[in-house]
This record gives structure tokens, sequence and C-alpha cells, in this order.
């Protein structure tokens, strides 16, 4: 899995090869990435705050040194406020980032430079810390390395330049400064490693819950808490069931590899058309193919969708009849009305519908002749004047008794035409 996810990265620059994933990336910012930054942001600016008053209060006499340091203290206080606010933009959190590292190490350069002596061997240490929260901030690897040079550089042009440190401390001061630099490179470069990494694998698990459950649904499950559910509830929702009309003896007829070739290009067609009309697939059962308008996304028409998502099921078995593949049948069931949905399951996740309206699409399906699209009267009402109805009579439906049902044959062209067509069945 990391030689997979190393081959999408630029070693040296670790930027993704595909600008796309690079952007996809830009825009990730998951919480937990600010939370580090902000304590130690907090942490190190209450101790710049509170470090004078414990001087003054050991008799100390306030020097500038000490102002600038309550002063760059509540600036990190601030700093890290903001960065915690949701509102914030990511982007701009990580540019704070940088500049906030830079401005507090010029700070405490300008601040040494108008202080005593004894303050100015306090330089080595601190600069050392800098160097070390740089390297751990959440911004990009080449950022960081820009910082540490810049903050190397400065205090490298303080201790050569300004003459304040003996000869020997320049030098072992040096050699610290360098290896710190490394370090905090580097380990900005691991973190940043990981983190590209922890993506991949965070994008590559919304894939997988995308591919299973519709896409609000997946954002959905992915911000709930522990022992949230996930319910939905639609009063007019349309249950489409479609089913290959004589799959046993199909079955039987054809090899295991004909036969998942066979199901897997008719159930492709079915999953663009569902995607072409607002449908959302919601499982396949053997070879029966079930999808709902109206949940989890309301629709403004579900009843027409529906309509439309079955009539060209009906030409995609033609189409791929045309294509050479084996000649099949298709019964379809459609029914409107109320349906609930939710997500079930804690290993396998499922988005699934219950309901009365699920069993009468289903019995409708069952119960319809090959090549039609059975559908209830109140679906039949809902389509009245736009489509071509053929009324079939009364069924027996299990559960419900004998009920009337019709079939859709077609589309009404949008002419002058009377409000419902309806034609006796032969």
């Amino acid at each position: 899995m990391i030689e997979e996810f190393d081959k999408t990265l630029r070693p040296l620059t670790l930027r993704f090869r595909d600008p796309t994933v690079e952007q996809a990336y830009d825009a990730y910012d998951p919480e937990g990435d600010t939370l580090a930054q902000t304590v130690l942001a907090f942490v190190l600016g209450a101790f710049m705050v509170c470090n004078p008053f414990y001087w003054w209060l050991q008799g100390w006499k306030p020097i500038p040194f000490q102002f600038g340091e309550i002063a760059v203290g509540l600036v990190m206080i601030n700093w890290a406020r903001l960065s915690r606010r949701k509102s914030t933009n990511h982007r701009l959190r990580r540019t704070l980032s940088a500049v906030a590292v830079l401005m507090f190490g010029a700070g405490l350069t300008g601040l040494v430079w108008i202080s005593e002596a004894r303050f100015q061997r306090v330089m080595g240490t601190t600069w050392l810390l800098l160097m070390m929260l740089n390297s751990i901030l959440s911004y990009s690897w080449r950022g960081k390395v820009a910082v540490n040079l810049a903050l190397f550089l400065a205090c490298g042009h303080w201790l050569l330049f300004a003459g304040v440190l003996p000869t020997e401390e320049v030098s072992a001061l040096s050699q610290i400064l360098t290896v710190s630099m490394m370090v905090a490179s580097a380990s900005g470069y691991a973190n940043e490693l990981v983190r590209r990494r922890r993506f991949l694998a965070e994008r590559a698990l919304e894939q997988i819950l995308h591919n299973t459950l519709p896409t609000s649904i997946a954002h959905r499950l992915r911000r709930a808490a522990p022992g949230d559910r996930i319910v939905d509830r639609s009063e007019r929702a349309v249950v489409l069931f479609a089913d290959i009309v004589g799959f046993t003896p199909f079955a039987a007829s054809r090899t295991a590899d004909e036969l998942v070739d066979t199901l897997d290009a008719l159930f492709a067609r079915f999953d663009a058309v569902a995607k072409l009309h607002g449908l959302e697939k919601i499982k396949t059962i053997g070879d029966a193919y079930m999808a709902v308008a109206g949940l989890p996304e309301p629709h403004a028409d579900p009843a027409a969708a529906a309509a439309e998502a079955a009539l060209d099921l009906q030409a995609a078995v033609q189409r791929l009849e045309l294509l050479g593949a084996p000649a099949v049948e298709l019964r379809i069931g459609i029914h409107i009305g109320p349906v609930v949905a939710g997500v079930i399951g804690r290993s396998r996740f499922l988005y699934d519908l219950w309901g009365d309206t699920v069993n009468v699409a289903s019995r409708l399906e069952s119960s319809g002749l090959p090549g039609k699209i059975q559908i209830s009267s109140e679906l039949a009402k809902a389509l009245e004047g736009r489509y071509e109805l053929q009324r079939r009579g009364l069924v027996t439906l299990k559960g419900r008794g004998e009920v009337e049902t019709f079939f859709l044959v077609g589309r009404i062209e949008m002419k002058a035409t009377p409000p419902l067509t309806l034609v006796s069945a032969a």
C-alpha cells in the first residue's frame, strides 16, 4: 500500500503527480492538524506573558525586552484562538503559521539586540526550540525548509556580525543550529509525507463509501458521532424494481465468466440510467435491481424520474442486444408512497428502504409480464397526461388483495393531449 502511495508523489517536492489530486489535497483540512500548533501557541504565548512578571516579583527592574516578550506572547495566544475557528480558511491558517514563526523569530532577535548581555545567552536555546516547533506545524514541507533556512541565516547573521559571543561559543552554537535545522527540516518532511499518505488513505476510504452508499449518506456517516442513526423519510418516494425474466435457465446455460460479464454490463447500464434521471440505486438482489427516486435527496418530480428511468432501462437492454449481448427481457414494477430509509449494519453498512411502498413495488414487478412496466394506480395518477398508460385491470398482490394496475407504455408528445391516455389491454 505504501509503495502504491509513493508512486503518486514526487519524492523531492512531496507534490502529487496528478494535479487534480494536489488540488483536492489543498482543500484537505482535518481538524486534528491544527490541534498541535494551537496547543503550542497557547503554551508558548502564556509562558512569554507570565515570564516577565515572575522576574519582576523577584525584584528585577523592567526592561524593554520583557515588555516586548509580553506583547509577542499576547500575539501568539490570539493567533492560536484564530487557528481553531472553523470559519478561518485552512490555507490562511497555514500561511499564518509560517508568518507567525518568522515574526516570532525576528521579534526575538530584535529584543535581544536591545536587551542586556545576560539575555543574549538565552538566544541559542530559544532558536533551537523555535526550529523544532516549526517542524511540527501543519503547513507544507517546502514552506518549513524556507522558514528554517530564514531563521538559521538570521541567527547566523546575529552571531557572526553582531559580535556578541566569543568565537568558541559562535562555533559551537553554529553547529547546534545546523543540526537543529536539519532535524527540523527532516521531521517536517516526514510529517508531511505521513499527512499526504493519510489523505490518500482517507480518499480511498471515502471512494469505497461512495461506491457503497449514496454520496450524501456517506458524508453524513463520516460526520456522525458514534451511535448516531441515519434515518430519512419521504411521503412520496417512488420505488422501482427491475428483474431479468428467465434468469435461472439463462444462468444454467452460461459459464461463470459469461454470466458475470453479462450482469456487469447490464447493471452498469442500469446505474448510468439511474444516475441520469436522479434515482438512487439501493442494491441488487441476484438478478433484480432496486432503485428509488426522492431519497436520500428530495426530487422535484420523482414519479416522472422513475418513469423515464424505466423506459430507458428497457431501451438499454435492447441496445445491448444489438451490440451482441444475449437477449434478455425485463419485468419492472413501480409504486409511489411513504418510505423510510436508513443505514443499517455495523461491520458492513447498507442503505436500505422499508415500508409498504417497497413491498408493493416488489410485488408489482413479480406479478408483471415480460418486457412490461407495471405500475400502481397511485403512480398512474401522478403520471396523468404525460405518459401513455395501458389499463391492465385487477391483479392480486400478496398482502394487498386485488388492486388496479397499469402498464407504462411510453411518453406522450407534449401537444394538445387528453389528461390521461388509457388503452385497454388486448
